[in-house]
């Protein structure tokens, strides 16, 4: 959760953005601007001038942050055009980036698959002789 507070802004006449103005007036308001959301989920396929990151897991019952999903992480980061246009929202964390690996779910399955591959050269193989 992030405190914003309101702050005051000036619109002078004389400054040439605001010429349209005939009396100075001040406004009070929150410092915000338009913007939107998207999941990493959303934003697969999608490329991004510049991205705003945060490159941590789901809230843990403690309040601290988990380890972020290793898939998660890759969808992120490869949205962006540039490494120069990816902003992070807080500091990296080390077990976000040296501990994270490749859920084992999908390691079984990548080996499946390499076993699969493997069992379907020889049959084919065995057919061509």
């Amino acid at each position: 959760m992030v405190l914003i507070r309101p702050i005051s802004h000036t619109l002078d006449p004389t400054d040439p953005h605001f010429k349209f103005l005939s009396t100075k007036c001040t406004r009070r308001g929150l410092p915000v601007v338009p913007a939107f959301v998207l999941t990493d989920y959303k934003s697969q396929s999608k490329t991004f001038a510049e991205v705003l990151l945060e490159l941590r897991g789901n809230r843990m019952t403690n309040g601290e942050p988990s380890k972020c999903d290793f898939t998660s992480l890759y969808v992120q980061l490869s949205r962006c055009t540039t490494l120069r246009g990816i902003k992070l929202l807080s500091p990296v964390r080390p077990q976000d980036f040296i501990s994270n690996k490749l859920d084992q779910t999908m390691v079984d399955a990548t080996q499946r698959l390499k076993t699969l591959a493997a069992e379907t050269e020889r049959i084919y193989e065995g057919q061509r002789l």
